[in-house]
């Protein structure tokens, strides 16, 4: 029973899901339609960061994406990869961001959505990342898998 306990504190206090760790993760839809419009948020576990930050997400070709809520930060979308950039972070622990997805009636398949969130501390950078973002994009009219 005690290697079972100390077996979860290493997995909490190691893969980032913790609140004492800068951690980013993604909420979005596993399943959705060409042409259909989604959802990303994005929630940026930052602690005590100030200063300038910069999360950015890479869609692929086909992914449109538009500003819902910025955190505060300057939003921009190029070459494929939403940009949001804090020359000052807001003061809370946590930040949210997200932006809806419109997807190309022509697109189908599997793809990845990786992000990477930048930060400096006491002159450092460092980064955090999502890179498990997986989403399947079905043709107008086909049944969505199990």
């Amino acid at each position: 029973m005690k290697w079972i306990f100390i077996a979860h504190l290493y997995y909490f206090l190691f893969t980032g899901y913790t609140n004492q760790q800068v951690w980013v993760k993604a909420k979005m839809p596993e399943k959705v339609y060409a042409g259909d419009k989604f959802t990303i948020e994005i929630t940026i576990n930052k602690l005590d960061l100030q200063h300038f930050a910069e999360y950015k997400q890479v869609l692929p070709a086909g992914f449109v994406p538009k500003v819902k809520k910025s955190g505060g930060a300057d939003y921009s979308f190029k070459n494929n990869t939403v940009k949001y950039t804090w020359l000052r972070l807001p003061p809370e622990q946590k930040v949210t961001v997200s932006y809806e997805v419109q997807i190309n009636e022509n697109i189908k398949g599997k793809y990845t959505l990786p992000g990477q969130f930048v930060y400096f501390y006491k002159n450092q950078r460092g980064n955090a990342t999502i890179n498990e973002n997986m989403i399947q994009v079905f043709s107008k009219g086909e049944k969505l898998s199990k």
